[in-house]
């Protein structure tokens, strides 16, 4: 499996099994862009900090493509369901999710394993009372989510046997 790609098959079962409706991704890609673009009737915002990787996208119905800070953007959501954060610069990704916890109903962060703290930093995040980080640890590089939804919770928690 293709080291970017190790987060589709849990966005795919979030997707399916969740009532998802608004998802911002910030940090566009070859795997979780079409993912999303997929799920017919699902407002979609791809952001990204580079525009010649933006360019590499089209918006489309339901889809919002653009260059933009993400940390900036970030700390001007007012709500999406579902959040997705594996963008540059990395060094603010970890930001980027604290900044979305409760402006969502879940965040998913991408690179979140030990091995890849020295660069993206998730250790720093500090959950609010009664969020949790439940981490996919099946595929490397490793998956997060962050959630206080006791749905989100029960299903993560399934998924990962």
């Amino acid at each position: 499996m293709d080291q970017y790609s190790t987060h589709t098959e849990l966005l795919k079962f979030l997707m399916d099994n969740l009532a998802i409706e608004t998802v911002l991704e910030l940090g566009m890609g070859h795997f979780s862009t079409p993912l999303f673009r997929s799920y017919p009737g699902v407002s979609l915002v791809s952001l990204a900090s580079d525009i010649n990787w933006v360019n590499q996208f089209s918006p489309g119905p339901n889809h919002t493509v653009g260059a933009y800070p993400l940390l900036g953007f970030a700390r001007n959501v007012t709500w999406f369901d579902l959040a997705f954060v594996d963008g540059n610069p990395a060094s603010e990704r970890a930001a980027c999710v604290q900044e979305l916890l409760l402006k969502t109903r879940l965040v998913v962060a991408h690179d979140t394993g030990p091995e890849d703290n020295w660069n993206y930093h998730y250790d720093e995040i500090v959950l609010p009372e009664g969020f949790v980080r439940l981490d996919y640890t099946k595929k490397s590089p490793w998956t997060s989510v962050f959630t206080a939804d006791a749905e989100v919770i029960a299903k993560v928690q399934e998924f990962n046997g």
